[in-house]
């Protein structure tokens, strides 16, 4: 696997602080019994697909072009924010 660079670590903290705080708002509004789950799950979907996109070429399972890796983890990221967005 390729070595991930020190910027796509810093991307994939955020990722995954942003990921906890939906969390959070996730597990509250199921306390609440507030049904609002579907955009914000469409959503965490989405953003997987862009995460497994990069470990794609890191992995070396697909050969993509300069910046893909960013952009990837850019879009994962903006993602995880519109579903926690939507559940604030």
């Amino acid at each position: 696997m390729d070595q991930l660079t020190p910027e796509e670590v810093e991307r994939i903290k955020n990722i995954v602080e942003m990921y906890r705080y939906l969390k959070d708002l996730l597990i509250y509004s199921e306390e609440l019994e507030i049904d609002t789950f579907l955009p914000a799950i469409n959503e965490i979907r989405d953003a997987f697909d862009h995460l497994m996109r990069v470990f794609a070429v890191k992995n070396g399972l697909k050969e993509e072009n300069d910046g893909y890796e960013m952009r990837n983890l850019d879009a994962s990221f903006d993602h995880i924010y519109r579903a926690t967005y939507e559940m604030a």
